[in-house]
């Protein structure tokens, strides 16, 4: 028998040696499509509600949050500092809840409205229209006084809910103590 080269012996090797499919069949890849469709078609009504409980939650943080500053501003400023809901974010609104967005200012002439050449707009916020307010003791408006006491003085709940009534979103709420504080408790009213 001849001796053969290295080539040639990979060569009758490569022969030899059984060959490995690489890849998936078509059969494969349908039924990994089918499981995840129907994986998706189960988890995608609950992440729809997680988005939205997620939307009710950041409002009512958001609205805590100014109130949190509101306070302070009062405090550090040692003038009234005064949160209203606002539909067109220059003024107090009457008619606008907090979805609708609000502003905070300083009260310097007290009078409970923002004047601009008196007063001081600190911040402003548009709010979330997709959102309906449930409880609501503040009336759209909260004013704290240069000790940081809110006035008038007792405590306020105020609810963030989903728009739609009928979903089993679950609203969520912040009270608003006397001297200020905010707890993240109380009914919202949905």
């Amino acid at each position: 028998m001849a001796k053969q080269s290295p080539s040639q012996q990979m060569s009758t090797l490569s022969r030899l040696a059984p060959t490995v499919s690489r890849g998936f069949t078509l059969l494969e890849l349908m039924v990994v499509l089918a499981i995840a469709g129907i994986l998706a078609a189960v988890a995608g009504p609950s992440f729809q509600s997680m988005i939205k409980s997620s939307g009710v939650i950041t409002e009512r943080d958001q609205l805590a949050t100014a109130v949190k500053m509101t306070r302070g501003e009062a405090i550090y400023r040692k003038t009234s500092a005064t949160l209203c809901a606002s539909n067109d974010q220059a003024s107090c609104s009457a008619d606008a809840d907090w979805k609708d967005g609000w502003i905070i200012f300083s009260d310097d002439d007290g009078d409970g409205t923002f004047d601009a050449g008196d007063d001081t707009l600190i911040d402003v916020s548009y709010g979330n229209t997709s959102l309906r307010v449930g409880n609501d003791g503040s009336g759209g408006m909260l004013t704290f006084s240069p000790s940081g006491m809110k006035i008038p003085a007792g405590s306020v709940v105020v609810g963030f809910c989903d728009e739609d009534s009928a979903s089993n979103v679950t609203g969520h709420a912040f009270t608003v103590s006397s001297v200020g504080g905010v707890r993240y408790e109380g009914d919202p009213g949905c």
